[in-house]
């Protein structure tokens, strides 16, 4: 009888280890999750097409500026939601990350248009703001259903014993 509970012992000491590996590699998962998410976030309130023309200076300078800065945040997340997309141990989040990463590259190119001289592009003023409004809706939709999707995620480990 001691044998079995040696053994016992041993596989219950070798678990141990392994689970809060686990544990860990999945809190940090959510924590990349949650850093990436809300950098989108973020960057979806600017880039909403009403709030950025509203903030729109006659400066154009200023404005070009403006227009990289959100292209620089947006080449970044989009590079954070192509890992997610690549690597979730979810198949929903990974397709979510990935249609997050086109609404997103969607949404700031029909901003910047907006935002931009008019002379630089073919279509009417009105065609950009009504095509960022759609963009930036899609956009939204898109990251809710995303941040819904990482937190079912973080869900189904707690009920699983993760943290």
């Amino acid at each position: 009888m001691s044998d079995w509970s040696s053994l016992l012992a041993a596989l219950i000491g070798a678990a141990i280890p392994g689970t809060l590996g686990y544990l860990k590699q999945a809190h940090d998962r959510r924590a990349v999750d949650a850093e990436v998410l809300g950098g989108v976030t973020n960057l979806l309130m600017d880039l909403d097409p009403q709030r950025a023309l509203m903030n729109k200076t006659s400066d154009p300078e200023v404005t070009r500026k403006h227009i990289d800065g959100l292209h620089d945040e947006e080449a970044q997340l989009r590079k954070q939601l192509m890992t997610i997309a690549a690597g979730h141990p979810r198949k929903r989040v990974r397709e979510l990350a990935f249609k997050m990463h086109v609404a997103l590259f969607n949404s700031r190119t029909a901003t910047s248009a907006a935002l931009a001289d008019r002379k630089d592009f073919t279509p009417p003023e009105s065609t950009w703001v009504e095509q960022a409004k759609r963009d930036h809706e899609e956009a939204e939709a898109a990251s809710i259903e995303l941040i819904a999707a990482s937190n079912r995620s973080a869900l189904s480990l707690r009920r699983r014993g993760g943290q």
